[in-house]
């Protein structure tokens, strides 16, 4: 019981992480694409 409760929390870790990095690169293609906006 113990080793899935260490298993569940590494699976929550790892989708915060991957979560994360998805919406990193989301805001950084959006303010890519804000920037060249204002250079148009």
């Amino acid at each position: 019981m113990q080793k899935k409760k260490v298993f569940s929390s590494m699976e929550l870790f790892l989708l915060v992480f991957l979560l994360g990095s998805l919406i990193l690169s989301l805001i950084q293609t959006w303010r890519e694409e804000k920037q060249r906006e204002e250079k148009g």
